[in-house]
Protein backbone atom coordinates (compact mmCIF):
# COMPACT_ATOMS: atom_id res chain seq x y z
CA UNK A 1 0.00 0.00 0.00
CA UNK A 2 1.05 3.61 -0.94
CA UNK A 3 1.39 5.89 1.40
CA UNK A 4 -1.56 8.67 1.56
CA UNK A 5 1.05 11.54 1.53
CA UNK A 6 2.10 10.49 -2.16
CA UNK A 7 0.35 11.81 -5.28
CA UNK A 8 -2.31 10.36 -6.75
CA UNK A 9 -0.84 10.17 -10.40
CA UNK A 10 2.34 8.39 -8.79
CA UNK A 11 0.47 6.36 -6.64
CA UNK A 12 -0.86 5.51 -10.13
CA UNK A 13 2.37 4.76 -11.90
CA UNK A 14 3.69 2.63 -9.11
CA UNK A 15 0.36 0.21 -9.58
CA UNK A 16 0.65 0.73 -13.32
CA UNK A 17 3.98 -0.36 -13.34
CA UNK A 18 3.91 -3.41 -10.36
CA UNK A 19 0.41 -4.48 -12.93
CA UNK A 20 3.21 -4.62 -15.92
CA UNK A 21 5.86 -6.76 -13.88
CA UNK A 22 3.68 -9.31 -12.40
CA UNK A 23 2.06 -9.63 -15.82
CA UNK A 24 5.62 -10.34 -17.40
CA UNK A 25 6.46 -14.29 -17.95
CA UNK A 26 10.06 -14.64 -16.82
CA UNK A 27 8.44 -12.95 -13.57
CA UNK A 28 5.34 -15.30 -13.30
CA UNK A 29 7.72 -17.94 -13.95
CA UNK A 30 10.01 -16.88 -11.07
CA UNK A 31 6.82 -16.28 -8.62
CA UNK A 32 5.55 -19.70 -9.22
CA UNK A 33 8.81 -21.22 -8.29
CA UNK A 34 8.40 -19.81 -4.87
CA UNK A 35 4.94 -20.92 -4.49
CA UNK A 36 3.08 -17.92 -4.20
CA UNK A 37 0.07 -16.92 -5.42
CA UNK A 38 -0.12 -13.18 -7.05
CA UNK A 39 -3.49 -11.94 -7.13
CA UNK A 40 -4.28 -8.83 -9.60
CA UNK A 41 -6.24 -5.98 -7.23
CA UNK A 42 -7.09 -2.41 -7.64
CA UNK A 43 -5.94 -0.37 -4.85
CA UNK A 44 -9.32 -0.07 -3.25
CA UNK A 45 -9.46 -3.85 -3.27
CA UNK A 46 -6.46 -3.75 -1.55
CA UNK A 47 -7.12 -1.64 1.50
CA UNK A 48 -10.52 -3.34 1.88
CA UNK A 49 -8.71 -6.81 1.52
CA UNK A 50 -6.07 -5.10 4.71
CA UNK A 51 -9.22 -3.92 6.73
CA UNK A 52 -10.42 -7.13 6.61
CA UNK A 53 -8.00 -9.05 7.54
CA UNK A 54 -6.88 -7.14 10.33
CA UNK A 55 -10.35 -7.03 11.62
CA UNK A 56 -10.33 -10.56 11.43
CA UNK A 57 -6.84 -11.31 13.15
CA UNK A 58 -8.03 -8.69 15.78
CA UNK A 59 -11.28 -10.75 16.34
CA UNK A 60 -8.81 -14.21 16.37
CA UNK A 61 -6.39 -12.93 18.78
CA UNK A 62 -8.96 -11.15 21.17
CA UNK A 63 -11.43 -14.39 20.81
CA UNK A 64 -8.41 -16.07 22.36
CA UNK A 65 -8.81 -19.11 20.38
CA UNK A 66 -5.27 -18.29 18.53
CA UNK A 67 -2.75 -20.08 19.78
CA UNK A 68 0.77 -18.82 17.90
CA UNK A 69 4.28 -19.72 18.54
CA UNK A 70 7.26 -18.71 17.22
CA UNK A 71 10.21 -21.35 16.91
Amino acid sequence: MVRSLMSQPLQDTIFKEIEASIADPEVNAIIAKTGLVIESKSQEQFKLFLKNESERLKQLTESGSANITVE
